[in-house]
């Protein structure tokens, strides 16, 4: 008995081969798409390596040469944190002033009192460093948690939402001015993912049937200034912000600078390390372009005071010898007095201008942003002028109509327009830092902090919010309670970002 095969309809086998067909396309459609997004992070949150090979080094137990190896210097291993140790890993990190004589570079700085020198800043002689790249080298951490900050963001961003991330990270240390290079390769970036998606359409995206995907930019502080630049310092046209972006997500932007960025100019921080001194790391944080970008922008300060330096009181003279006894006594009883007030309320919030020995102090100055020139050369930052005609024409501002006189804290300025949809994410009623008191000398001691609660810990409101008047701008979502790097793993902010990239691709709501 023969076997009877049954062959199905040719017909049948066709429409499986359609469905399968539809259901291919169907993915490849969903790929394309996915939200792109490129995110920039902020100051110290990208890794950094270096090669060397030093002619000299600041102890003879400090490495000379990495021989041809590249070591992990940001974020260091606690072991360099000790006392002289500290010296070699900031030797490798600081920035150097080189003086140019005869030489002309668009990125360098003239000496006004001689015009035939020009200043270039780089790297210590024998030291390359870079930025690990991509994702791997994200590295701020807040306190002692493993994952660094922005290791929930991405998770939402890539599983939640599945959207494409890239992220541009870069050496910190510089600015646009120092390191233009990386605005290239940031607009490479956001170009290169724009286009990827068109990958499998034989890459021409213009005839590509299905309406392409823009690129969504998500910045956190620094990161703000860096994409602020990008999209206003003709780096790109508005044509081309028209064709590959479709927002701008700023995250604790720091448009204006922020005044805890001070103390590291004027007398160093030790970044809460309480066995080292501020002064390990002064030289090189005053040699980081990207610090003095950070300072409070006058255009947005005015004179408000930042700085106030008070001296000793000048003793009155005596002329009887009773009267010199009992002001000597009284004299003895006050300053004990005043060192038990200072003790006590060493760790608490104080009010601006009111000093802890208010009796044996006076104001001798008053630093605004305004006079920085004056401030630096007062507490022996001789470097100061170099950074600043690099700096100060990085961030642009436009001057404005209001009365300054009429309310100090009404800025002249307002930054220029990126002229972008910006969808601002920031924190607020953290205590923020918003001046400082010294007694005695600029250079010599520990300021007293002077806090506000208008701010996220980090940056005060009138800098996270300088850039809420611009014509694209929507309304801002600001998170009370939230900080400055905490917020970056808020569920409030992941509801906005997601509410914005659902605009840019056909995820849905959850």
């Amino acid at each position: 008995m023969k076997k009877i095969v049954t062959i199905a309809p040719i017909t049948s086998t066709l429409r499986l081969l359609a469905i399968l067909l539809i259901c291919l396309v169907s993915v490849e459609a969903a790929n394309n798409d996915s939200p792109i997004v490129v995110l920039i992070p902020g100051d110290a949150a990208s890794m950094l390596e270096a090669q060397f090979d030093k002619p000299t080094t600041p102890h003879v137990y400090c490495a000379k040469s990495t021989h041809g190896q590249w070591q992990t210097v940001w974020t260091p291993p606690r072991s360099q944190f000790v006392p002289g140790r500290i010296d070699c890993w900031t030797d490798t990190l600081t920035l150097r002033v080189v003086a140019n004589r005869n030489e002309t570079n668009t990125t360098n700085t003239t000496n006004t009192r001689n015009p035939m020198t020009t200043y270039s800043i780089e790297n210590g002689p024998g030291i390359n460093i870079r930025a690990v790249q991509g994702e791997a080298g994200l590295q701020l951490k807040d306190g002692n948690q493993v994952d660094n900050v922005y290791a929930a963001l991405l998770d939402f961003l890539k599983h939640e939402l599945g959207a494409t991330v890239h992220v541009a990270t870069y050496d910190f240390r510089w600015s646009p001015a120092g390191n233009p290079q990386f605005v290239q390769e940031l607009r490479y970036m956001i170009e290169t993912a724009y286009r990827n998606q068109f990958q499998h359409q034989d890459n021409d995206f213009k005839h590509s049937s299905s309406s392409p995907t823009k690129v969504t930019l998500l910045s956190h502080s620094l990161g703000a200034l860096w994409v602020h630049y990008l999209l206003t310092s003709g780096a790109v046209s508005s044509a081309w912000k028209a064709q590959y972006l479709h927002a701008w997500i700023p995250i604790s932007p720091a448009y204006g600078g922020a005044v805890l960025d001070l103390q590291q100019l004027v007398s160093g921080f030790d970044a809460g390390i309480s066995w080292l001194s501020p002064r390990d790391f002064i030289r090189q944080q005053r040699s980081f372009e990207s610090n003095v970008w950070l300072l409070p922008a006058p255009q947005l300060y005015g004179n408000e005071p930042l700085v106030t330096l008070y001296k000793k009181k000048k003793k009155p003279t005596v002329t009887t010898t009773s009267s010199a006894t009992t002001s000597s006594t009284v004299s003895t009883r006050k300053m004990k007095q005043e060192k038990r007030t200072k003790s006590l309320l060493r760790h608490r919030r104080r009010q601006p201008n009111v000093p802890y020995d208010s009796l044996s102090y006076e104001i001798d100055t008053i630093y605004s942003a305004l006079n920085y020139s004056q401030l630096f050369i007062d507490s022996g930052y001789d470097l100061y002028p170099v950074y600043d005609q690099r700096i100060s024409h990085l961030t642009r501002w436009n001057a404005t109509d209001d009365d300054f006189d009429t309310d100090p804290k009404t800025p002249l300025f307002q930054l220029q327009d990126p002229q972008v949809p910006v969808w601002p994410i920031y924190g607020g009623n953290q205590s923020t830092v918003a001046g400082y008191q010294y007694y005695g000398s600029l250079n010599s001691s520990t300021p007293e902090l002077i806090y506000t609660t208008e701010g996220d810990g980090t940056v005060p409101q009138r800098s996270l919010t300088a850039g809420n008047g611009w014509s694209q701008a929507q309304r801002s979502c600001q998170i009370m309670g939230a900080g400055h790097n905490a917020i970056l793993s808020h569920p409030d902010a992941f509801r906005r970002v997601q509410t914005v990239l659902s605009s840019s691709s056909s995820i849905t709501l959850a």
